[in-house]
Formats: structure tokens, C-alpha cells, sequence
């Protein structure tokens, strides 16, 4: 069994992650038990019942499969239960991302005999990823039932209206935008997602854009901080507003040793399915999938960082109370902090409270904006703890130019992700490329901005951006608040009078 580093003190620590050889000698060992005639006619039999009683397959399939698995899991040191399943999965999974082809084959070979999905293709470079979510997107929306969803957008306009779920003059440029066969519906969908949450008219206009995001030097108070930047939705860097003299994190959470000690016991979730694009960097474009030991990522850190190996995962997009509740902690007993400072600018901080994206090697974020399900707009204040960071910026209204897609596969209406390269201004594009997204010609981004250590970097909410990380470690932490009350009323009390606007 291989181990990745010895717990702290009077902490206990679940099984560690097989080693590649490890791994490959249980996936032949389950893949034979699997091939077998009778639990072949044993599989078919648990689809059949499950499309004959209209249930999911999980709750058929998995005893099935469990009652094979077991005596595999505990022969190779792991729980012979779900838990057991999700380390050999997460095993899996991490000895792929670090290279191992064999690994990757034989659990292919499994999921094949159990009829289940293939693994995702990591080999197809990340221009042809995003290639690929815009042909998809365009096919959802092509063919004979265009006009017929030009209608269902219109209705779905009406009725938001009727329901005072819009603001009249956002809808107003809406039903305008429906009237141009240029606009796709995945930018009306968009622009009507980013109405609902309170994104005023102007912004969705592309009007009032700043030409470069103004850097502040001086902490200005909260007051102004609300006029100025959270009440107009203007993006904005404080330089150095958290010093590790005043923010005790950026000094702490940069050390090594300061980690292993407080967390090396830990799992955490990271980003493990990146595609490399033209630049040499590896673009993240999902959500954390891979739980992965803390201390393991540390290691493929430092690893990096002398060369020895390119850095396969991103620990991006992490609750830090959920996933590593000892920096939380620390976070909170901080002398100040940006909600101390700012938070009366916005709504409440989402439920899971403060998160970090921590990386390392140059990575990279594809083009998207935020939304949270149940605050709606999301307004990002994040501090750089060590390393730096390289924002392009597209203001909300850009949506008609930067080709949304739907986050998700299948109906999903979440068209919250672009399929434009990051980090390429249309005038830098191939030929080939100027023509798949021509419209980009007319974006108001990007402005490009670099968030250094003890900076304070103001997101507002719906501002399409990407981020690329640094080639050292790079560790920032957010904290995403709702709206404020008086933001989303100023949205809707805009009316529109028979000359324009009010």
C-alpha cells in the first residue's frame, strides 16, 4: 500500500491511493470477475428490471456490482463498501491524470463489461474541446425549430415581465435582441439569466464599460468602496490591502509546512480533467471531481515547481469549511478580513463561506462568468495569497460576442461558460478561428488585469473572465456575497419613457 505522508498527531487517516501497479493488478482482477457469463447474464437482467420498473440503475446495479467487488477492494487494503468504491474510483482517476495509459485502458475495459460510460478523452487539445461545446451548442439550437424557439423566447420574456421577475427596460433590449437574427438564443438565454438576477440595463447594453480596471492604493471605506465600484458594477484592484502584516493567511497558507501540519490528514476535492491548449497550458473547464490527499497535492506541487513533472491537478473552486476546515479556521481568527471590510457592500455570503483556488504550473481557466443557484448574482471580492494571477475581463453585455454553451451536457439552460480561447484577442486568431467566432470582433473586452500577493481584486457579478495562474504556487481565497438589496432595486426601478430610458 502506498502511503503519502503520515498523519499529524493523534489523527486518523483513511486508506491511501493504490499505486499504478496496484491499481492495474485490481482492474484485471475485477475486469475477469466481471466478464464472466454469469454475472453478464446477472447485468443484463438488473437493466431489464430497471427499464421495466422505471428506476435508476444505481439502485440495481450497485449490490450487483458491490457483491463482486468486495473481496477484490479488501484484498487490496480498502473498506469493501461504497466508501472502498469511491477510493478505488478517485485512485483511479489520479493515476491517470499522472500519466499511466495502462491504468486508463483497464478501467475502460471495466466500465465496458459493466455498459457504463467511457472516461473522458484527456488527448484532445483544449481548442478543440471548446470547439466541440460550440458545435453542440449550436446543433441544441439549429434546424427547423428556430423560429419556434425565437417564440418560446419571447413568451418566456412576457410572462418574466408579468411576473415583475425583469425589469422593463431590460426587457425592453431583450425583445429588441429578438428582432435580430444575428443574436443567437444562447445570448438572449443569457442575457435574460443575468436580467433576472439583477444585472442592470446598462451593463447588458455594453454601455458605461470602463476602459482598464482602475488599481487603488489606499483602502477607500466602505461607503465609497459601495458608490463607486459594488452599486455601478465596476471591477477594481486594491493594491495591497491585505498584507500578510494585516492579513495574517498571506503569510501562512504559502508555507509548506504550515499546510502539512495543520491538514496533511485531509482529502480534498481538485479539478483533474484538463486539456492542454496551443500556449502549453492546462485549461480546467469542469468543477472539482477527483478527491485527492491534501498532502499528495502538495507534493505534486513541489514537484512542479523544481521541474521534475508537469502539474496535473487544480485545487480550484474549494469550500474551504467543507474540504479543509483547519484554514477556515484560520481565516476567521484573521484580525480582519474583506467581509470584515466590505461585506455591508453586499448581500450575504454564500452558505459554504470562503473558498480558494490554489494551483500551480500556469493554470488556466476557460472563459465563464459566476452565478450562484440560490443567491443568483454573485460578487466575487479575492484576495492573492501568494503567486500571481492574470485576469482578461469581459463585461456582462459581452454575451452576445462570446458565444456562450451550456455548462452541461443534455437540456441544461446554463449557458454561464464561452467557447472563445482564453487569452486571444480576435485579431490574434487564425483565420479558421476568425471565422468559427466572428462576432468577437465586436466585444468590449478584454481588460486585462494582474492581481499580485496582498491584493484585493473586486469581480462583479456576471463579468465573463478567465484566469491564468502563475508558473510558482498560486493561492487565492473568495468571498462571494449576494446582491445588495439596493443594487437589484436600482435595477428595476429604471423605467423606460417614450424617449429612452430614465
Amino acid at each position: 500500500m502506498v502511503t503519502d505522508a503520515a498523519p499529524p498527531a493523534g489523527r486518523a487517516m483513511e486508506p491511501q491511493d493504490l499505486s499504478a501497479s496496484e491499481l492495474e493488478a485490481m482492474l484485471s482482477e475485477l475486469l475477469g470477475k466481471y466478464q464472466e457469463p454469469a454475472f453478464q447474464r446477472a447485468l443484463q437482467e438488473a437493466y431489464s428490471s430497471c427499464a421495466r420498473q422505471k428506476i435508476g440503475l444505481q439502485a440495481a446495479l450497485g449490490p450487483l456490482v458491490l457483491s463482486v467487488q468486495k473481496p477484490v477492494l479488501e484484498k487490496y487494503g480498502l473498506p469493501g463498501n461504497a466508501s472502498g468504491v469511491d477510493l478505488m474510483k478517485h485512485a483511479v482517476q489520479r493515476r491517470i491524470c499522472e500519466g499511466s495509459d495502462a491504468v486508463e485502458d483497464l478501467a475502460n475495459q471495466a466500465r465496458k463489461a459493466l455498459g457504463i460510460e467511457q472516461l473522458p478523452k484527456r488527448q484532445v487539445s483544449a481548442e478543440e474541446q471548446l470547439q466541440r461545446g460550440a458545435d453542440e451548442t449550436a446543433a441544441k439550437f439549429a434546424g427547423d425549430g428556430q423560429p419556434q424557439l425565437w417564440q418560446q423566447c419571447a413568451k418566456m420574456l412576457e410572462q418574466a415581465m408579468a411576473k415583475g421577475t425583469i425589469p422593463e427596460a431590460s426587457m425592453q433590449f431583450l425583445q429588441e435582441l429578438l428582432s435580430r437574427e444575428a443574436v443567437s438564443v444562447p445570448s438572449i438565454l443569457c442575457l435574460f439569466r443575468m436580467a433576472q438576477l439583477g444585472i442592470h440595463v446598462s451593463l447588458l447594453r455594453g454601455l458605461r464599460i470602463p476602459s482598464e480596471v482602475p488599481e487603488v492604493v489606499e483602502l477607500p471605506p466602505a461607503k465609497l468602496f459601495f458608490e463607486r465600484y459594488a452599486l455601478t458594477g465596476s471591477p477594481v484592484v486594491l493594491r495591497g490591502a491585505f498584507s500578510p502584516e494585516r492579513f495574517e493567511p498571506c503569510g501562512r497558507l504559502p508555507d509548506f509546512d504550515f499546510l502539512r501540519q495543520k491538514c496533511s490528514h485531509r482529502r480534498v476535492l481538485v479539478k483533474s480533467l484538463g486539456f492542454q491548449d496551443g500556449a502549453g497550458r492546462l485549461q480546467f473547464m469542469t468543477d472539482p471531481e477527483l478527491k485527492l490527499p491534501f498532502a499528495a497535492y502538495l507534493e505534486a506541487v513541489e514537484r512542479c515547481e523544481r521541474g521534475e513533472a508537469a502539474m496535473p491537478y487544480y485545487l480550484g473552486k474549494v469550500p474551504l469549511a467543507a474540504e479543509l476546515p483547519e484554514l477556515a479556521e484560520e481565516i476567521r481568527a484573521a484580525r480582519t478580513d474583506p467581509q470584515q471590510e466590505y461585506g455591508s457592500c453586499f448581500g450575504d455570503l454564500l452558505p459554504e463561506g470562503v473558498f480558494t483556488y490554489f494551483g500551480c504550473g500556469r493554470n488556466t481557466t476557460s472563459v465563464h462568468y459566476d452565478a450562484h443557484e440560490t443567491l443568483g448574482a454573485c460578487w466575487n471580492l479575492m484576495i492573492c495569497v501568494c503567486g500571481r494571477k492574470r485576469l482578461w475581463l469581459y463585461p456582462p453585455g459581452d454575451a452576445r460576442f462570446v458565444y456562450p454553451i451550456s455548462k452541461d451536457r443534455g437540456p441544461s439552460m446554463d449557458f454561464s461558460r464561452s467557447s472563445i480561447l482564453p487569452f486571444q484577442r480576435f485579431e490574434e486568431l487564425s483565420a479558421s478561428d476568425r471565422a468559427r467566432y466572428p462576432m468577437l470582433a465586436n466585444a468590449a473586452g478584454p481588460l486585462e488585469v494582474w492581481v499580485e500577493k496582498g491584493d484585493l481584486f473586486y469581480l462583479p457579478s456576471s463579468w465573463w473572465h478567465c484566469v491564468e495562474g502563475s508558473e510558482e504556487r498560486n493561492i487565492i481565497l473568495n468571498w462571494w456575497f449576494a446582491m445588495h438589496p439596493e443594487k437589484k432595486q436600482q435595477a428595476f426601478a429604471e423605467q423606460v419613457r417614450a424617449g429612452g430610458y430614465a
